[in-house]
């Protein structure tokens, strides 16, 4: 296939708590979703509208281990994967397909928030303001391209 570009970014706020978990090998996942939306004036009516998408991402390594710490409902996120499709069949027998943006190494987060939640949520003691918890894409740990996500 020629060169192709599979990259999504979007900034958003988290519409649940993720829901973390460690596979059997060890890997860290992190699974949320994520609102987006966008508004515009209807030219008819004068009003405002407003579209939500719902974007089902998930993240593996060191971003899932952040994403498990800082991140709960409400934070808003910048969101830089892939996009993929998984298909299965359902107890049924039913094949089902379900579209995720994928942040594993080669993908990033930035924390938007002033504060992550979990901290915002703590009496601080101290006067200084606490820095934004900005996740840079560095190198991190390779994760196993065989899970099943």
């Amino acid at each position: 296939m020629a060169r192709s570009l599979n990259k999504v970014q979007l900034i958003g706020n988290v519409g649940g708590q993720p829901d973390c978990r460690v596979t059997s090998a060890g890997k860290q996942i992190a699974a949320f979703t994520l609102a987006t939306g966008e508004s515009w004036v209807d030219k008819e009516t004068g009003a405002t509208k407003e579209q939500v998408e719902w974007h089902r991402i998930v993240a593996f390594g060191k971003i899932a281990e952040l994403i498990a710490q800082y991140v709960s409902k409400g934070s808003r996120l910048y969101i830089q994967g892939k996009q993929k499709t998984r298909v299965w069949e359902d107890k049924d027998g039913i094949k089902r397909y379900t579209t995720e943006v994928v942040v594993d190494m080669s993908g990033e987060v930035i924390f938007l928030d002033q504060k992550p939640a979990a901290e915002a949520a703590r009496p601080s003691n101290t006067g200084t303001p606490a820095e934004p918890h900005d996740t840079p894409n560095t190198n991190y740990d390779s994760f196993d391209d065989e899970i099943p996500y």
